[in-house]
């Protein structure tokens, strides 16, 4: 077995992420993929007593994902992480309120290893403060794709700057990500232009052109809401001042004039919501024939 995953609340272990839960995976020699996702609230986890760094009875893995409260035990996190080799992808996606991922990744044992990392913090608009991770950044001496969401992005300058720290070839926005096209601009171009950096991917906005009324006899009846309607099939993307359709286009511009290939749900989604103006003006159009008709 090289590759296993597990989901589990893990109920009614305290603390999901001791790593002494995981000691006897070690019988496992060709185990080199491991993926933890731990499904309950962070009240409900106790926190192991400080734990002294295990051996790498784990040496076998390179790639570990982690998913869960994990910053409510975040002595257990680094621990259990420590318990792997030079690990050449990372994943951590911390559902915690309040995120320690900076202080787990500071307890990396070979960041220089390592070649893939997705840092993921769920937040809530206005709730969670962006994290910091520049001084993190600065340990990833070879990393090549880093993958970032939620709190764990900004739209802030200095964030954008911190990029410059790290050799990545392959940028990537997940759900939830804050992101500037204007200083995303400043990566890609001028003076600052990023060395390294050949490609980015947006996938934290999303949109589909759904059913529309030409496709069918006519629009869509809603019975909850007892009227016509657009189809419901339609996603509509939602974008913000700082990453919008029209800065999106321009950007893709200056990125292939830069040589970066710009990819992703986002890019999909441009023109969605134009389309969706259109599909509102012939209902529009159809709920007067109707009135008129009655």
């Amino acid at each position: 077995m090289s590759y296993l995953h597990l989901a589990s609340s893990f109920e009614p272990i305290d603390d999901p992420f001791c790593p002494a839960l995981y000691f006897y995976f070690h019988h496992y020699a060709a185990l080199n993929r491991l993926e933890v996702l731990v499904l309950r609230s962070h009240e409900s986890i106790q926190p192991t007593a400080l734990l002294p760094p295990p051996p790498h009875f784990l040496g076998s893995i390179i790639d570990f994902s982690l998913d869960g409260p994990i910053s409510t035990s975040t002595d257990s996190v680094r621990c259990l992480i420590l318990a792997f080799g030079p690990l050449r992808a990372l994943s951590l996606v911390d559902t915690a309120p309040t995120s320690r991922l900076s202080e787990i990744l500071s307890g990396l044992d070979a960041p220089q290893h390592l070649r893939i990392l997705a840092l993921d913090h769920p937040s809530e608009a206005d709730i969670s403060p962006s994290l910091d991770l520049s001084d993190n950044f600065r340990s990833f001496s070879t990393l090549k794709t880093l993958v970032l969401g939620g709190s764990c992005t900004s739209t802030e300058s200095s964030f954008y700057t911190s990029l410059d720290y790290l050799p990545i070839d392959s940028l990537a926005f997940a759900d939830g990500a804050e992101v500037s096209l204007l200083e995303l601009n400043r990566v890609i171009s001028g003076r600052a232009k990023h060395k390294n950096l050949s490609m980015i991917h947006f996938d934290h906005v999303q949109g589909k052109i759904g059913t529309r009324m030409d496709d069918e006899t006519g629009p869509y009846w809603d019975e909850d809401e007892d009227k016509w309607s657009v189809y419901p099939d339609w996603l509509i993307p939602e974008w913000t001042e700082d990453f919008n359709g029209a800065g999106l286009i321009e950007f893709i511009e200056l990125a292939e004039k830069e040589g970066v290939e710009v990819i992703g749900l986002a890019v999909e989604a441009i023109g969605v919501s134009e389309e969706y103006e259109k599909e509102l003006a012939k209902l529009e159009l159809y709920r007067r024939g109707s009135d008129e008709n009655e």
